[in-house]
């Protein structure tokens, strides 16, 4: 327990000294750009090349890998639907930041520490369907539903275009397309890969300290408490739906029932400002969110006496 909540907390460590040092003056407030370029385009897909690298898909348990993208689709629907008449900006917070889970930076290792390779397994599951969304999908979606589309562009082509822009969504496409192909990844691509995919983590958090600014206006700022609360009624709901209903194994159950408890994604700050929203408020979200999933997912492991 005690190696799972350093590792957590010292998430946490990387977004305060991001925010420290632009409030020092070495970073300016616009530089976090660069940052959403080298975790958007570099980092993230080469981690998520490296996790496929390790993983092979069971089909019969593909089933998990449905519930995590309903879950995002549910919660995008209820995000949308309790900002439907606030301003632009909120609806794209709301948006972005109420569904998606950072499950291979945050919650993973809880997952490891606690469930070994079974929850492990799950957890990657639940991510691939978590992943579609949290990489493009609901971005797509919300910039489309938010910011319209070119005059006489149907649709379906204009949702498909706003994906194909996604590296991320990309990457993990294919990924997937070739996992469920029984296509592995050369073990010397990972091995090159590796310690670019080893940055991701520090980078996202780094780039979410850098976009973190505690300076909101009020209403943004009851937005953000909503969102928060949202999440975490949301992920009591779904965890006990999880470990009491779904018909799997238990360690599969176990570790679904501490991943929803995940933050929003790393990604969702540089995708609510790319649909017109402010990142400043999604990464006080994320922030606020990681020290409620660090009680949340604890309180769940000591009810299930692990």
């Amino acid at each position: 327990m005690a190696s799972v909540l350093w590792k957590a907390i010292s998430f946490a460590f990387i977004i305060f000294l991001a925010f420290g040092l632009k409030k020092l003056g070495l970073f300016k407030p616009t530089d976090y750009t660069v940052m959403v370029k080298i975790v958007l385009n570099i980092t993230l897909p080469a981690a998520v090349i490296v996790s496929f690298a390790t993983t092979t898909l069971d089909l019969s348990m593909l089933i998990v890998t449905l519930l995590g993208f309903l879950a995002n689709g549910a919660m995008l629907l209820i995000g949308l639907g309790l900002s439907r008449k606030k301003s632009k900006a909120l609806r794209a917070l709301y948006a972005i930041c109420t569904p998606g889970y950072n499950i291979g930076a945050f919650a993973m290792p809880f997952a490891q520490g606690f469930l070994g390779a079974a929850g492990v397994a799950g957890a990657c599951l639940f991510d691939t369907g978590n992943a579609i969304m949290c990489t493009g999908g609901s971005y797509a979606a919300t910039d489309l539903l938010l910011n319209g589309r070119k005059e006489g562009e149907k649709f379906l082509p204009s949702l498909l275009k706003k994906l194909g822009s996604s590296v991320p969504f990309l990457t993990y496409t294919a990924m997937l397309i070739l996992s469920l192909c029984r296509v592995r990844i050369p073990t010397a691509l990972a091995d090159f890969l590796q310690p670019i995919a080893n940055a991701n983590a520090y980078c996202a958090m780094f780039m979410i300290g850098l976009m973190f600014d505690i300076q909101l206006r009020p209403e943004t700022l009851k937005a953000v408490a909503a969102i928060v609360i949202i999440r975490n009624l949301s992920a009591i709901a779904l965890s006990a739906f999880c470990y009491f209903m779904l018909p799997l194994p238990l360690p599969i159950r176990q570790a679904l029932a501490i991943v929803v408890f995940a933050p929003p994604s790393a990604l969702s700050p540089a995708f609510t400002e790319k649909c017109g929203g402010d990142p400043a408020a999604a990464s006080c979200v994320s922030s606020l969110c990681i020290l409620t999933a660090l009680l949340g997912m604890t309180a769940v492991l000591a009810l299930m006496n692990l």
